[in-house]
């Protein structure tokens, strides 16, 4: 018989511990895919069996069907291809769940390299800022910035060349003694 699409012996007919109905018992022969191992509520209508190898179906349900080697086969490759789907199902999520793990992961690396970036953009024009307004308090000419070497270069000027200043007369700088 099969049970389920699997390959049973029924090993029991009649009654089950007072629930109404008739019911048959039966033994799955390659799989444990029962409830129990032949005995229910402490009373043992037949096995004892392998555990879980052994179930109770009601003798009316469609669950119980005679042998047929189609239905078996059948019921198996569906089982076979359920379980590929399940797989599939599960290597995709686990790929999706890595990509967009790894895409994160990028996003972040690039936020935080921005930040880094506004940050020192932001100390350089208060630097920058700093030097101008120190530049702006010399006289004409006392100094100058150097331009950033190399080819392509985007490097700051980075030296200020201070250049002998003439001498000013205290009074013309605004100064009183």
């Amino acid at each position: 018989a099969l049970c389920h699409g699997k390959e049973v012996i029924v090993r029991y007919v009649g009654e089950l511990g007072g629930r109404p109905g008739l019911f048959v018992g039966v033994e799955f022969l390659r799989a444990a895919a029962g409830r129990h191992d032949g005995e229910v509520d402490g009373v043992r209508y037949f096995g004892p069996t392998a555990p879980c190898s052994a179930l109770f179906v009601r003798a009316d349900a469609d669950s119980l069907k005679p042998y047929s080697a189609h239905e078996e086969a059948a019921t198996r490759i569906q089982g076979q291809v359920r379980k590929n789907l399940a797989q599939n199902d599960v290597s995709f999520a686990r790929t999706l769940k890595a990509f967009t793990t790894m895409e994160s992961r990028g996003e972040s690396e690039r936020l935080v390299g921005n930040l880094n970036s506004r940050g020192t953009a932001a100390v350089l024009e208060s630097e920058l800022d700093l030097l101008s307004g120190t530049l702006a308090s010399l006289p004409d000419g006392a100094a100058t910035l150097r331009p950033p070497t190399g080819s392509g270069s985007r490097k700051a000027p980075s030296v200020v060349t201070l250049r002998e200043a003439p001498e000013v007369p205290l009074e013309d700088a605004g100064v009183d003694e």
